[in-house]
Parts: C-alpha cells; sequence; structure tokens
C-alpha cells in the first residue's frame, strides 16, 4: 500500500510539475510586436525590390559593356587596316 501511495503522489507531482511547465511557453505576440513585424516584413520587401533592380541593372550594364567592348574591338581593327592601307 505504501508503494502505491509513492507512485501515485509521484504521478500527480509529475502532472502538477508538466501543467506548470506549459504556462512556461511561448506567449503569444502583443499588437506592438505584430506592428514590429509588419514594419519588418514591408522593409525585407522593399529592400528586396531594390535588390532585384539592382541585379537587373548590373546585369544590363555588364551587357552593355560586353557590346561596347565588342564594338571596341571592331574599330580597332578597322583602324589598323586602314592605317595598313594608307602606309603608316
Amino acid at each position: 500500500m505504501n508503494k502505491l501511495i509513492t507512485k501515485v503522489s509521484l504521478f500527480v507531482a509529475a502532472g502538477a510539475l508538466a501543467i506548470g511547465l506549459m504556462g512556461c511557453g511561448p506567449k503569444m505576440a502583443n499588437k506592438q510586436q505584430l506592428s514590429q513585424l509588419d514594419e519588418a516584413k514591408a522593409a525585407y520587401e522593399a529592400a528586396q525590390t531594390k535588390y532585384d533592380n539592382l541585379v537587373s541593372e548590373k546585369d544590363k550594364l555588364e551587357k552593355q559593356k560586353a557590346d561596347l567592348s565588342a564594338q571596341l574591338e571592331d574599330l580597332t581593327t578597322k583602324l589598323n587596316t586602314c592605317n595598313e592601307k594608307i602606309g603608316k
């Protein structure tokens, strides 16, 4: 009988501890925290949009640079050909 009382009291103590720990769990966010979260999300989305635009502009400028390099090479070749024809 004494063992039964010990087991029951341990079970009750464990249950009380479990219920007590449930109260220590994570709390729900309040309105201020939700507002801060919305602001952070909006700032993130704005930064992501700006980043995407900058990447697009970088790609465009790199293509333009490649086109201009090709054009410079072509003009240099033509200039060298003309210089050879006139005897320089």
